[in-house]
C-alpha cells in the first residue's frame, strides 16, 4: 500500500467518523429527552394523580420507551428496516440493559466498598454506550 492510497482514504474515514458522531449525538439527545419524559410522567402520575409509585414508574417507562423508539427510528437512524422488527429489538435491548444495569448495581452494592451513589451513577453511565452499540448494530439495522 502506497502513501498516496492511504491519503486518498482519509476523507472517507473522516466522513465516516463524522457520520458516527452525528448518530451518537442524536442518540444522546433523544435519550436525554426520553429521560425527561420518564421523570415528568412519573412526577405527574405519582405526585399529582396519586398513582402508586411502581405503576406510575412503569407507565412512565412505557412513555419514555415509545418516545425513545420513535426518536431513534425516525431521526437518529432515519427509518431503518421494518418498524415492527426494530420496535421488538429495541424493546429487547431496553429491557436487557435495564436488567444488566440492575444486576451490575446489585453486584457493586453487595461486593464492593464503593459508595451507593457512585455505584448507581457508574452503572447507569455504562448503559447508554451498550444501548448505542446494540441499537446501531442490531435494532435499527437496515434490512
Amino acid at each position: 500500500m502506497s502513501l498516496r492510497s492511504v491519503d486518498e482514504k482519509q476523507p472517507q474515514r473522516t466522513a465516516g467518523l463524522l457520520y458516527e458522531a452525528i448518530i451518537a449525538g442524536r442518540f444522546l439527545l433523544v435519550g436525554v429527552i426520553a429521560t425527561i419524559v420518564h421523570v415528568a410522567t412519573a412526577v405527574l402520575l405519582v405526585g399529582k394523580l396519586s398513582v402508586p409509585a411502581l405503576a406510575g414508574n412503569t407507565c412512565a417507562f412505557c412513555c419514555a420507551f415509545l418516545f425513545s423508539f420513535c426518536g431513534h427510528y425516525f431521526w437518529t437512524f432515519s427509518r431503518p428496516g421494518k418498524p415492527h422488527r426494530a420496535l421488538f429489538r429495541f424493546l429487547a435491548v431496553s429491557l436487557t440493559t435495564f436488567l444488566g444495569n440492575t444486576a451490575l448495581l446489585a453486584l457493586l452494592l453487595h461486593n464492593t466498598a464503593i459508595p451507593p451513589v457512585v455505584s448507581t451513577v457508574g452503572s447507569a453511565l455504562l448503559i447508554p454506550f451498550i444501548s448505542l452499540l446494540a441499537s446501531r448494530l442490531w435494532c435499527f439495522k437496515a434490512n
